[in-house]
């Protein structure tokens, strides 16, 4: 029986040599306790060394605002781009815990951006609720036996 890992080795290797341009973005929050950022970085290492990929940016940060948002780092071969990042103070939900530096780092993969520094087109100020999601009156039926 073949196990996970090895059926994920032989799939990988099929898609590295497709020809495709890849452009994969792996990302954990720094302080999630189920799928740690080191095992991350060690898998993603490991895939790269065997795969003699380069690694063209070693590890830094990238910034949401003023503030850096977590750590970056790029390894490529010819048609293929890994980014794996961290995310500061996010845990196993990284878009619950830190919306906003989410939001921007998603936003600039799916843009094709390399520079996951470029701030979102929106705005993220929080707003009031809108009339029409407010409950105006509460009625409570309390029935005692």
């Amino acid at each position: 029986m073949v196990d996970a890992a090895s059926r994920y080795l032989s799939q990988s290797h099929d898609i590295l040599d497709s020809g495709y341009n890849l452009r994969i973005l792996i990302y954990n929050g720094d302080a999630d306790t189920a799928c740690s950022m080191f095992e991350a970085e060690w898998m993603i290492e490991s895939f790269a060394r065997v795969n003699k990929m380069v690694v063209p940016s070693q590890r830094g940060p990238w910034m949401y605002g003023q503030q850096i948002a977590g750590y970056t780092k790029r390894f490529q071969t010819a048609n293929m781009t890994i980014d794996l990042m961290t995310v500061k103070g996010a845990g196993h939900f990284v878009p619950t815990d830190r919306p906003g530096p989410a939001l921007q780092m998603i936003s600039n993969f799916f843009a094709g951006h390399s520079n996951y520094n470029n701030p979102v087109p929106f705005d993220l100020t929080r707003q009031p609720l809108l009339a029409q999601f407010t409950v105006s009156t509460v009625e409570f039926l309390c029935i005692c036996l």
